[in-house]
């Protein structure tokens, strides 16, 4: 859900044409639209539920077909169809996906009392755009729901104030920050900091500081990574093409056609790793 009632209502009219069947392709709706997908595309657990969704139904043994030699077929098949393109992404199917930026891990144990904060050395967003950012702190997440202590973020850029950053609850050790850059915001390099100041030990007493300082530029346009170069190991893994995972599915749950034998999507091959 979408809660837009704190904004004015000559702006939230705006969004939906007159007959609310559709968003209008107005600068505020197509605000709206980015911010709710940064905040969807960067849900660690949302993202976690999908994946492991998807392993179960690639796993499941609800059939006795030769599920895997008939992936295989339709990855060669893909590879001949393919043949003189050239692949550009990070992915292992050779499928072009944007960099997560996911190098924050969780904490692989937490303690009542943080020791330390972490986050993201260098982010690039672009004007208009909001971006996800993620800190892992070693702490319970009682910690912060107690209020004992409070993590506070905050950026140098001058056009960026309190109100374009939102802090989310701590999730095992892990706090995501969407931060909303304005479409008429200064270019440059900037520095976002985060810290937990003045905080309560479950001892009594007051802890030490912890920040960090993440390298924050706005720019024009986001350059894409060079693919990596093929290893001894990958060079020659091409010729069975993209990897595919077999679903199967009755014609109806998917709205095929007879005529139609089935669909493929391109999902990262992180997704249905075990």
């Amino acid at each position: 859900m979408v809660e837009t009632d704190p904004l004015p209502i000559a702006v939230r009219t705006d969004f939906f044409t007159a007959d609310r069947s559709g968003v209008r392709a107005s600068e505020e709706a197509l605000r709206l639209e980015s911010d709710l997908a940064a905040f969807l595309d960067g849900w660690d657990e949302l993202r976690d539920l999908n994946a492991e969704l998807i392993r179960e139904s690639v796993m499941s043994g609800g059939s006795d077909r030769p599920t895997f030699e008939i992936s295989k077929q339709i990855s060669r098949a893909f590879a001949l169809r393919l043949q003189g393109f050239k692949f550009q992404g990070n992915g292992r199917n050779g499928a072009s996906f944007e960099p997560r930026g996911r190098e924050v891990k969780p904490p692989p144990l937490l303690h009542s009392d943080p020791t330390f904060l972490t986050g993201s050395q260098e982010v690039t967003v672009v004007p208009g755009r909001s971006k996800a950012l993620r800190f892992a702190v070693d702490a319970k997440d009682g910690f912060f729901s107690s209020g004992r202590g409070i993590l506070t973020v905050t950026s140098s850029h001058p056009d960026i104030g309190t109100e374009d950053i939102a802090i989310g609850p701590a999730n095992s050790g892990r706090i995501r920050v969407i931060i909303t850059v304005p479409a008429e915001a200064q270019l440059g390099a900037f520095i976002v900091t985060a810290g937990i100041y003045t905080w309560e030990k479950a001892s009594g007493g007051i802890g030490p500081d912890l920040e960090w300082t993440t390298r924050f530029n706005v720019a024009d346009a986001i350059s894409q990574p060079a693919p990596p170069e093929p290893t001894a190991k990958t060079k020659n893994r091409t010729s069975e093409g993209p990897q595919v995972a077999l679903l199967w599915r009755r014609g109806e749950q998917i709205d095929l056609l007879p005529t139609n034998p089935g669909k493929t999507d391109e999902v990262p091959a992180s997704v249905v790793e075990p």
